[in-house]
């Protein structure tokens, strides 16, 4: 009997072993796909939400910016135009006191002076440049007695003259011109009217009037006459300029009014003189207080200049008018 009970015993404890194995077993087998589940990546549906599609009223993506273009140098502009000068006498010859003079000009008489000059090659004329050596000016000049004008006027040496009227009147010439010449049947090359200030030299001063043409004028090589005729000034004392210019030769029209015949003394005078022109007056055919630019002829006659030489206080006649040059300068390019 004690046998057979040993032997159950032995049965049951080797039939719950094999349970408990069982169990384990089937423990074991039941983890391992939850642990693959955990190493295992996540789907990306499960990593966020779905985007939601774009509404109409959102602004739209900001555009992505072009690459910058590649540097280029900038271009080299131009070199400026010359400037070239073609004149009668550069502003140094004021310093020269023997032939240096003042032409008269103005409205109260030679309301236009001219000069004619060679221009040596083409040249677009944009400016016009004179110098002035003083001014006269009296009171009330247009109905003031004679006397006041040739003694008793008041003389400016500084300073300027504001808003002078000018005309300018170019014409070709076919040499420098004679004594007289007559401009009728030859059509002018320009003919144009500016304002301009003009400062007052005095004795060695260096200023010079600019008279810009408000259009520029095609000039060939050549000869040509140059007309400049004043109308007024904006100070309304004044009435007549003493622009720069130089003399040559001797004189027979000694005296103020020119009628006193040759100089009755020596007197030093310049044995040069501007050899491609001349000075000239225009012929008005009415010579009045002021004397008006519509009034001028076609005529033109030499110009004299009173001569500054400090030696003729000496004569009986210190006034002296002497053929010569208009100091005139055309700028351009």
């Amino acid at each position: 009997m004690r046998g057979r009970g040993r032997a159950s015993r032995t049965r049951a404890s080797a039939t719950l072993l094999t349970a408990v194995l069982a169990v384990a077993a089937c423990t074991s087998d039941a983890a391992a796909p939850a642990d693959e589940t955990m190493d295992a990546p996540q789907d990306a549906s499960e990593e966020a939400p779905p985007k939601a599609a774009p509404s109409p009223t959102d602004p739209p993506p900001a555009a992505t910016p072009p690459p910058p273009a590649p540097s280029t140098p900038a271009p080299t502009p131009p070199p400026p135009a010359e400037v070239v000068e073609v004149a009668t006498w550069p502003v140094a010859h004021r310093s020269e006191a023997v032939g240096v003079a003042g032409f008269w000009w103005g409205p109260s008489a030679f309301a236009e002076v001219a000069q004619s000059l060679l221009v040596p090659e083409p040249l677009e004329l944009t400016e016009l440049r004179f110098g002035v050596q003083r001014t006269s000016h009296a009171k009330d000049w247009e109905t003031a007695p004679e006397e006041t004008l040739a003694f008793g006027h008041g003389v400016t040496w500084e300073g300027t003259v504001p808003e002078g009227r000018f005309r300018v009147t170019i014409w070709p010439l076919d040499g420098p011109g004679d004594a007289v010449i007559d401009m009728a049947g030859i059509a002018p090359i320009t003919e144009q009217t500016m304002v301009a200030d003009i400062p007052i030299a005095g004795y060695g001063g260096s200023q010079r009037a600019e008279l810009r043409l408000p259009e520029p004028v095609q000039l060939e090589a050549g000869h040509y006459l140059v007309s400049l005729g004043i109308d007024g000034f904006g100070d309304p004392d004044v009435f007549n300029l003493y622009t720069w210019g130089r003399t040559h030769g001797s004189t027979d029209q000694a005296g103020f009014d020119r009628d006193q015949g040759p100089m009755p003394c020596d007197y030093p005078t310049s044995t040069t003189d501007y050899p491609h022109g001349r000075a000239y007056y225009r012929v008005f055919s009415i010579i009045a207080r002021p004397t008006l630019l519509e009034n001028a002829t076609t005529e033109f006659r030499e110009h004299r200049a009173k001569v500054l030489a400090g030696s003729l206080s000496d004569c009986a006649y210190p006034d002296a008018f002497l053929p010569g040059d208009l100091e005139l300068a055309l700028i351009g390019r």
